[in-house]
């Protein structure tokens, strides 16, 4: 017997209205037992038996999709698929909120994406796109109201502000201001759709997920790529100046004599 016919076990609840009579009638449904559990790392299974039971393949076994075979033939071809671009991300500044909120996430979408995980892909995707809208706001340093502004308290009330706002009205405040063009905008807007089209429907079939799942992350690299201005020249890298001008405020720019 495989082991996912091991957890789909037929179970025979209690009844659930007690009764005197001879009409009791017992349910039988098909279900998993422990679905959370990961069997080779949880003590409590092994019955006396101190050896670990974690190896490599159980590890990725566990955090696979149900569906998946995660086998290296697998993941080598998923991550063809959807790492296609990757490589145009070639530098990125190693600052705390850039990396975790941003580039890391884009990383762990990849990891879910190869190993059958196209929803929590597709999840991740529509929060990296959320944090790249609001570090656009905070790296311009501009109000609710679309007005330069300078004092740090005032920063800090207008982010948390523009924070509270949902996704669909930040990213048409960033249009109105002018920090985004029409382009930009559809983009966010398509992850911001398929995200809600997914998380906020339980009727939604996953039946396109995968490459809906591609398509976020692609669309979610590509906007962090335009909002960063990254590019070459000359041999060097050119970063969006008001980036440059964040780092600097944070004693993370080093200026280099010609």
């Amino acid at each position: 017997m495989d082991e996912e016919s091991k957890m789909n076990v037929k179970i025979t609840p209690k009844p659930v209205v007690e009764s005197d009579g001879d009409d009791i009638q017992n349910t039988r449904i098909i279900a998993s037992v422990n679905p959370l559990v990961f069997l080779d790392a949880d003590d409590r299974f092994h019955f006396g038996d101190n050896k670990s039971h974690l190896t490599p393949e159980s590890v990725l076994k566990y955090l696979a999709s149900d569906t998946f075979i995660p086998d290296m033939d697998n993941i080598k071809k998923c991550y063809d698929w959807i790492a296609q671009d990757v490589t145009k991300l070639f530098i990125v500044p190693a600052e705390a909120k850039i990396l975790e909120k941003i580039v890391r996430p884009l990383k762990n979408a990849i990891g879910s994406y190869i190993i059958g995980n196209s929803f929590e892909t597709i999840a991740l995707c529509g929060t990296i796109s959320e944090m790249i809208v609001i570090f656009l706001f905070e790296i311009n340093k501009i109000s609710i109201e679309g007005n330069l502004i300078s004092e740090e308290t005032e920063l800090k009330t207008n982010l948390e502000k523009f924070e509270s706002f949902g996704q669909s009205k930040r990213i048409k405040k960033l249009l109105e201001y002018g920090l985004i063009d029409k382009e930009l905008k559809s983009k966010f807007d398509f992850v911001r759709l398929k995200r809600n089209e997914y998380l906020h429907s339980l009727s939604k079939t996953h039946t396109n997920v995968a490459p809906d799942a591609k398509d976020a992350f692609t669309t979610t690299l590509d906007v962090f790529l335009k909002i960063s201005g990254l590019s070459v020249k000359d041999g060097k890298a050119i970063v969006n100046q008001k980036i440059i001008d964040y780092l600097d405020e944070k004693n993370l720019v080093e200026r280099v004599p010609k």
